[in-house]
């Protein structure tokens, strides 16, 4: 974890590096939670780690090797994440971001760097879309991603 420094004084901008987070150094993805930022997600070579920013702790680790792509939902309840598609295996996940359950998962056919950008909620997670084709579009209710609402 850094702290960036903009110096108003013309001198160079740099990077400071914050002691006591934990070091992931094979990761490619972090992401910050989007409503309080008080959670960060480091997607690494064996899955994610999700740190507390304020403890600089790692709260969870949900094991998962190739994940690709990463997004948070509107009120850090859920992570999906989408790995290469694999024979006989689904590879779109949701996670619930307190326990580390997989709360449901999916087959997604597409670029796995779009996996996870595929489903999306709305603003209070009441209701949830996933994009299972051209113009096709499965509406889940959050409480239960197993059958589509829609």
């Amino acid at each position: 974890m850094y702290t960036f420094n903009a110096p108003t004084t013309g001198a160079p901008e740099d990077l400071i590096q914050e002691e006591g987070y934990p070091a992931y150094p094979g990761a490619e993805i972090a992401k910050f939670s989007p409503t309080s930022g008080q959670t960060i997600a480091v997607i690494d070579f064996s899955g994610i780690h999700l740190v507390d920013v304020d403890s600089k702790k790692e709260r969870l680790f949900i094991e998962k090797k190739g994940i690709i792509s990463m997004e948070w939902s509107p009120l850090d309840t859920f992570v999906v994440t989408c790995e290469k598609l694999k024979q006989n295996e689904k590879n779109l996940q949701i996670w619930n971001a307190t326990t580390g359950e997989c709360v449901q998962d999916f087959e997604y056919r597409n670029a796995p760097k779009l996996g996870a950008k595929s489903i999306k909620f709305d603003v209070d997670e009441k209701f949830s879309a996933r994009q299972i084709g051209n113009n096709m579009i499965e509406i889940y209710e959050s409480s239960n991603f197993k059958e589509p609402k829609f």
